[in-house]
């Protein structure tokens, strides 16, 4: 289903003469996405230079494939300090993050130029991190250009190489914010884990606190892999992928690199997604306005109930949603010292308000603005408790990758549980039930 899961997707133009290139304006609508096949200056009646704009992004991708911070800094609009910083920020980001394989097309043009020359132009972006992406990803980015004439003729230089672009009209964002293009990074990669956290800048005392945090993070990053390993088959926990955990600065940052609208993922603590929404690398995006807000006992759960999507390719699974989040809820919560009634509040609450649920939660309980979005977890938690106590947690495995794999639930619980999804359901009421009364 190539799905975000929460817890509460033509040839190069290779050149060596100039070219420059400039950046994006506050907010675009796809409906003004207009192609231009004219290399023209911004006196033209406002036709878009695509090829010079062609060579100007093909220079930006050999230069942040290169981490050269200084000939992507060369390619910002001349004595804008900002569009310099950006571009700077992202080689720095892209050495770091070691990106690999980075190649930057140009695809259509967003509207007109302003009157200064600046116009918007969606492209599409190729990348992977070396060392833990096993495939490439491939994002549409909104880039801000500039074209401007002077002595040596019409130049294009970049503004921003990277920016939010929501449709006015229907309010949705139409391109992506790749964290490690969002500004300045700092990146932990230990065997198996990988963690990159935006750095806003900050006083020399915020620096050292941040420090001090992302080193918790990643601990605690590198444990959430340890664990989610218990998701695997046995024979499989050695090879395990690795694990790749993105921090934005904040959660609008978490919107911008999943290409959704502002505020869709606000009280999300984390998402596991494929970082350009198709068939790419599956990383977990971190809220740290969520997180933050968390025990570490409490983030520790979050983090390994992602980790168990990242590990098992969750968003590609055809398993019922239930069994997805219910299962990654298993083994987060399978060492966690604390009562049911803690563990379950909300879904118990929902029983003593609404009486026992007659059906698992579906896809629409999940939705990261429904009412019930935390009990329906615990719900689903629930049933994958109840699995495990009648197949083993070997059995629950079992049923959760042979689903996940295209074959039926019926079949599957039949075989693996000798039960019905009757069964299952009779038996799970039965377990909220026995838990509301205090059993």
């Amino acid at each position: 289903m190539a799905a975000a899961l929460v817890a509460v997707g033509v040839a190069y133009v290779v050149a060596d003469d100039g070219g420059r290139t400039v950046l994006p304006s506050p907010t675009a609508s796809s409906g003004e996405r207009q192609s231009s096949g004219t290399d023209a200056g911004p006196g033209s009646g406002g036709a878009m230079p695509v090829g010079l704009a062609t060579r100007t992004l093909d220079r930006l991708a050999r230069a942040l494939g290169h981490g050269d911070a200084v000939a992507a800094a060369a390619l910002g609009v001349a004595g804008d300090g900002e569009a310099a910083d950006r571009l700077r920020a992202a080689a720095e980001a892209a050495a770091d993050a070691r990106v690999r394989g980075l190649r930057w097309r140009y695809v259509d043009s967003l509207g007109t130029p302003d009157a200064d020359g600046t116009w918007w132009a969606a492209t599409e972006v190729t990348w992977r991190f070396a060392g833990v992406d096993e495939s490439a990803a491939t994002a549409e980015v909104l880039v801000g250009l500039r074209t401007e004439d002077g002595p040596d003729g019409t130049t294009v230089a970049v503004v921003d190489p990277a920016a939010v672009a929501e449709d006015a009209a229907t309010a949705t964002t139409t391109t992506r914010v790749p964290v490690w293009l969002s500004g300045p990074v700092r990146v932990r990669q230990d065997a198996g884990t990988m963690l990159l956290v935006a750095t806003p800048d900050g006083s020399v005392d915020d620096r050292a606190e941040e420090a001090a945090d992302e080193e918790a993070l990643a601990a605690q990053v590198r444990r959430a892999r340890q664990e989610a390993r218990r998701a695997l088959a046995p024979g499989e926990r050695s090879a395990a992928p690795s694990l790749v955990v993105e921090v934005p600065a904040d959660a609008s940052g978490v919107d911008a690199a999943l290409g959704v609208s502002t505020g869709t993922y606000a009280a999300i603590a984390a998402v596991t997604a494929p970082v350009d929404g198709e068939d790419g690398p599956v990383h977990v995006l971190v809220n740290p306005d969520e997180l933050g807000q968390l025990r570490p006992a409490g983030a520790q759960v979050v983090l390994t109930h992602e980790a168990v999507h990242a590990l098992t390719d969750a968003p590609a699974s055809l398993a019922p949603l239930w069994l997805v989040e219910g299962y990654a809820d298993e083994v987060a919560l399978r060492d966690v010292d604390l009562p049911l009634s803690v563990t379950s509040a909300q879904v118990l609450a929902e029983v003593a308000q609404e009486g026992l649920p007659r059906a698992l939660p579906t896809t629409a309980d999940f939705g990261v603005s429904s009412r019930y979005l935390g009990a329906a977890y615990e719900a689903a938690w629930t049933a994958c408790r109840v699995l495990a106590a009648r197949a083993g947690e070997d059995g629950l495995r079992r049923v959760y990758e042979r689903t996940g794999a295209g074959e039926g639930l019926d079949a599957v619980l039949a075989d693996v549980a000798g039960w019905t999804q009757r069964d299952l359901v009779r038996a799970w009421r039965a377990e909220l039930a026995r838990i509301a009364d205090g059993g």
